[in-house]
């Protein structure tokens, strides 16, 4: 999957590549990317695959800084949200055992 980021996405080709990654590598030996030194490093524009064009969403999340970020979402991936959204409500909120 990293391969495929490395090819497409602009951002995560020069970020590997300041880290001396330039062909691939283990899995487990990738530097590990985090908002300072990926998100908000590169432009947006660069941090986009080269399947931009079927993004049909852009969601939104500050973050414990305080300061949004933008993710895009892809019509292909977007089956997976309702389900996400489900996990991540009944594991950090219990929501599923509370009372309606």
């Amino acid at each position: 999957m990293y391969q495929r980021a490395q090819q497409g996405v602009p951002a995560y080709k020069q970020f590997l590549e300041t880290q001396g990654i330039k062909a691939r590598v283990p899995f487990d030996q990738l530097p590990l990317p985090d908002k300072k030194s990926y998100a908000l490093a590169y432009p947006f524009e660069e941090l986009l695959a080269d399947d931009a064009d079927k993004i049909y969403a852009i969601a939104r999340s500050s973050g414990s800084s305080g300061n949004s970020f933008y993710w895009p979402i892809l019509k292909s991936t977007s089956y997976l949200i309702g389900l996400k959204t489900r996990i991540f409500l009944e594991r950090t909120f219990a929501v599923h055992k509370k009372k309606h």
